[in-house]
């Protein structure tokens, strides 16, 4: 029924604009871990509920992508806080959005850059999050998952 990729999972393909077109982009890169603030882009989406409408700060290492991610054909979820980040480069706000929801074919896809630390993992936000992102993949969990509404 859908697809769920998380972190560095959209690397594994990063070439093929097929696997991009699927997930809804390719990884381009990042800059070094550090403190990341994510924002929700809509806080009454019912795949952001577990973050009850407050700014989820981690330690990660932020992804900006490429390829497919300019169409802007998915349902963003979270968003970085760019202002926040030290880089060695200027980033485009265009490249801000780092979950989405997406429909490809008959299926769901679930995608959610955050996180590539373990201890993440103990953050039961974190935790609910994938938990609603699988729920929605499965189609249990009904949403708007039309392209648009971003920021």
């Amino acid at each position: 029924k859908g697809l769920m990729v998380v972190h560095g999972a959209i690397t594994i393909l990063n070439n093929s604009m097929a696997f991009s077109d699927v997930v809804g982009g390719s990884f381009d890169y990042h800059p070094a871990q550090q403190d990341v603030s994510l924002e929700m882009v809509d806080p009454n989406h019912p795949l952001v509920k577990a973050f009850d409408g407050k700014t989820f700060v981690h330690f990660d290492e932020p992804y900006l992508f490429k390829n497919a991610y300019y169409k802007k054909n998915f349902r963003p979820l979270l968003y970085i806080d760019t202002s926040k980040l030290t880089v060695k480069k200027e980033i485009d706000e265009r490249f801000k959005y780092v979950s989405w929801i997406k429909k490809h074919g008959k299926g769901r896809v679930f995608y959610s850059s955050p996180s590539h630390n373990a201890q993440s993992f103990e953050d039961s936000r974190l935790l609910k999050f994938f938990l609603d992102g699988l729920q929605y993949v499965l189609g249990d969990l009904e949403c708007d998952d039309s392209p648009g509404g971003f920021k």
